[in-house]
């Protein structure tokens, strides 16, 4: 006897959904980071907004609906940021090396007067 369930067919996504967002990430990250790189609250929400409604409105189809597009912008706003994180911490180590090396050393760069 068969003591499980029949399995379900899951439908593989279609590779306009699975290459949205590298689409998006290739065209609008630097837009993003950008925008994320305004101090001012106010205008960093309207750049973002306004960059979120020119993508759903480029990349909507019957296929991409909106849900669908806004995970995917979701995605590259996460990676952006966690990009912007990464960079700016090792923007801080580096400081810290040269300070350190500035410190024990006399010189920034070991070897070079």
């Amino acid at each position: 006897k068969k003591a499980a369930k029949d399995t379900w067919d899951v439908p593989e996504k279609d590779n306009e959904i699975s290459n949205l967002p590298k689409l998006i990430g290739d065209e609008y990250g630097s837009k993003f980071s950008e925008a994320y790189r305004l101090t001012e609250k106010q205008q960093r929400v309207e750049k973002l907004n306004g960059l979120r409604s020119e993508i759903e409105e480029k990349y909507l189809s019957e296929i991409l609906t909106s849900v669908i597009v806004s995970d995917a912008i979701k995605s590259v706003e996460k990676e952006t940021i966690v990009t912007e994180k990464l960079n700016g911490r090792f923007a801080m180590i580096g400081f810290i090396a040269a300070v350190g090396a500035y410190l024990t050393t006399g010189q920034i760069i070991p070897g070079f007067v």
